[in-house]
């Protein structure tokens, strides 16, 4: 087992960023409130809060390589899906949007009761950036995404 000792690097580009900002408008249009960008080392990269600042949503963002319907599950490090549905437990729901080729977006509600889901160890096994990238993660049925 390996113990890397260091904090996991962050990846966060110029590009991730102007990709997020061409999203907050969909989604605070589909969340009906005002996206706060959340400090990089959080676990979620929004919150989603109404006019008093009571925190509507937590939203992690992702712009994604395929088409929809490419595959039949969409990837989530399982240590953020983790954090995300525990805030069901501070009454406020989160949400995995993410932006496939075309920049089409669909958002899935991660609190939800009835997720459809599975945890397995992989992750980004392709392209692997370190041995970060070999976590477990957890797959989102591609189905339950909803347009926004």
């Amino acid at each position: 087992m390996k113990d890397h000792g260091h904090p996991r690097p962050q990846y966060e580009t110029n590009e991730d960023i102007s990709n997020e900002e061409r999203a907050i408008p969909s989604i605070e249009s589909a969340l009906r409130g005002e996206a706060r960008k959340l400090p990089k080392n959080h676990f979620a990269d929004f919150v989603v809060v109404d006019q008093k600042s009571q925190i509507i949503a937590f939203v992690e963002y992702k712009k994604r390589s395929f088409k929809w319907g490419d595959y039949p599950t969409v990837m989530l490090s399982a240590e953020k899906f983790g954090k995300l549905r525990a805030v069901a437990d501070m009454r406020v729901r989160s949400f995995f949007v993410v932006e496939a080729k075309g920049e089409e977006l669909k958002a899935v509600e991660l609190t939800r009761p009835d997720l459809d889901f599975k945890i397995e160890y992989g992750g980004r096994t392709f392209k692997t950036r370190d041995s970060y990238d070999i976590e477990p993660v957890a797959h989102l049925s591609a189905n339950q995404f909803r347009r926004i």
